[in-house]
């Protein structure tokens, strides 16, 4: 796997989004950017914590609000992991507020994005997170 800052297309997502819209628009974008690597979706924080543990996932992105706690506690959760100490973490999410986005940042979320974004945002983000990951 690159360590240079670029992001290798097969790396694994996990994609925590409890709206199926939002499932597929990131689905897409990811296509839209070449990656071709395991692609795990699930609406489900404690699902998503299993998958953590038992999956090897290169990158997370995960929405705030889900129907079984929320997105900073599954990256405190994630964070708390060995294998996932520096793995990216992407916040894609409706809520706006300064405070969950700082939330979102102090529990290690490598970065956030407001929904619905702008074309270049996503790819942007993804990059940066990566980046990010490998400092």
């Amino acid at each position: 796997m690159r360590t240079d800052g670029i992001v290798p297309k097969d790396i694994s997502f996990l994609i925590l989004e409890d709206t199926v819209l939002f499932q597929r628009k990131i689905l897409v974008e990811l296509k839209k950017m070449g990656f071709s690597g395991h692609t795990i979706v699930t609406p489900s924080v404690k699902e998503a914590i299993s998958l953590a543990i038992n999956e090897e996932i290169d990158f997370i992105v995960v929405d705030y609000y889900l129907p079984d706690g929320t997105g900073v506690e599954f990256i405190e959760a994630v964070r708390g992991m060995d294998g996932h100490k520096k793995t990216p973490i992407l916040m894609v999410t409706t809520a706006d507020g300064v405070s969950n986005m700082i939330d979102a940042i102090n529990s290690g979320a490598s970065n956030y994005m407001v929904k619905p974004w702008e074309p270049a945002e996503f790819p942007e983000k993804i990059h940066y997170c990566w980046k990010k990951s490998k400092e």
